[in-house]
Order: C-alpha cells, then structure tokens, then sequence
C-alpha cells in the first residue's frame, strides 16, 4: 500500500504538474499609460499602453498571470464602432482608433478565462481555473476594463 502511494507521488512530483490550488478571486486589469494607471473615471485616448494582471488584494502578492489573447474593441454607446483588436502582448498599439474616437466613446478590454494563465514559480504559464458563479455574464467569462474617452 506504502509502494503505490509513494510511486503515485513520486510520478506527480516528476511531471512538474502538481501544483498548489489557490481560491484567489480572478486578477485585476490595469491599463498603463507612460507607467501610469489610465483613471477608470476617463481620460483622452493614448496610442501606445500596456495591459497589466495584477493579483487579487486577497492572493499572495506573488501570484503572477499572463494572456495568450485580449480583445480590445472602441465602443460608441452599447454597439462597437470597430472590429474587435486581438492583442497578442501587453505592449498595446491604439494608433489605430486615435483618428476615430468621438467624446463619449469607450474602450472595452476583456480577457477571457480560457486565455488567462497563472505563472508558477518555477515560471511554467498554467491555465488559470476560472470561478464558478452559476451566472452567464461577461464578468463570470473573463475580466475586463472599460476606459471612457474624451477628446481633452
């Protein structure tokens, strides 16, 4: 009995898979402007940010996360004013919507679940566990951050 318990832990050891599950609630989604948080209350739209995870205020604050896809779309009221950016890095170009946005527009980010990792310490990206709610939101899909826009 000791054998088999012992060779069942030895294998999970081994496969570098065994990982500690933590009931940390999803990270936040900042948006960088030269280093700076853009205010969530608005401000004028840059052509160059960066997308930062940062962890829960209840997690270990050495919890580390990473995206393999976030989707950025301009938004004039509840209907998108263009296709939908996929951005593939934290370093994100909006050159594209700077000669396109109007005052009252917003910018939508959302990174879904299933393109959220959670970085171990030995620095191997695993897929993050979504929560479970029982609801069938945007917010229980992934984490997002709207940004309103003004011209000033």
């Amino acid at each position: 009995m000791y054998s088999k318990l012992f060779t069942a832990l030895a294998l999970l050891v081994a496969s570098g898979n065994a990982r500690a599950q933590t009931n940390c609630p999803a990270p936040a989604l900042s948006v960088l402007r030269d280093n700076q948080p853009v205010p969530a209350t608005g401000s004028a739209l840059a052509p160059a940010v960066t997308l930062e995870l940062k962890p829960n205020p209840q997690c270990p604050p050495e919890m580390r996360y990473q995206f393999t896809h976030a989707e950025v779309t301009l938004m004039r009221g509840i209907r998108p004013a263009t296709p939908t950016l996929i951005a593939a890095k934290p370093e994100l170009s909006l050159s594209a919507f700077m000669p396109l946005y109007q005052d009252g527009d917003w910018l939508y980010i959302f990174i879904p679940y299933k393109n959220l990792r959670v970085v171990g310490a030995d620095g191997q990206a695993q897929p993050y566990t979504a929560p479970v709610t029982g609801a069938d939101s945007n917010a229980d899909n992934g984490i997002g951050f709207s940004w309103p826009l003004s011209r000033k």
